[in-house]
């Protein structure tokens, strides 16, 4: 056993949990790099399989065009054309500073929440914000 009460493998080093903070934020980092990408190469976007066959926008529309706009620092045109993609974005991207700067200064990582209660609590609060941010979708893009 360590310290943390992992057991540590059979290289005796303990177990370090995964720092998702920087993972999700790095995946968001990536998708504004990519789409920046995207303008400058002068590649047009890609369709949207769902608007195409329902003419509805999907629950992520508008979302590419969000992260473009957070890449070009137009936090009001992100959050126009998808207000839960921008702010997923814009949070992720905050979480792994505050990560990597908790990392640099030697602190623990703040710990996930561990209550299946309070998980459950923040699945519904996601759940209702997307269906939320959805109906937006459906009243200004449609």
């Amino acid at each position: 056993m360590t310290g943390n009460g992992k057991a540590a493998p059979s290289g005796g080093r303990p177990v370090r949990p995964v720092p998702w903070a920087l993972v999700l934020g790095a995946a968001a980092a990536l998708g504004v790099l990519f789409t920046r990408l995207l303008d400058a190469a002068g590649i047009p976007w890609f369709a949207c399989p769902f608007h195409d066959l329902t003419g509805f926008p999907c629950p992520t529309c508008g979302g590419m065009r969000a992260l473009a706009a957070l890449g070009a620092a137009d936090f009001s045109a992100a959050l126009r054309w998808n207000p839960m993609v921008a702010l997923t974005a814009a949070g992720l991207l905050l979480a792994a500073v505050a990560s990597l700067i908790r990392r640099a200064i030697r602190r623990r990582p703040l710990p996930l929440p561990s209550s299946p209660r309070l998980r459950r609590a923040l699945f519904l609060l996601f759940a209702a914000a997307w269906i939320v941010n959805w109906a937006y979708l459906i009243a200004v893009l449609h």
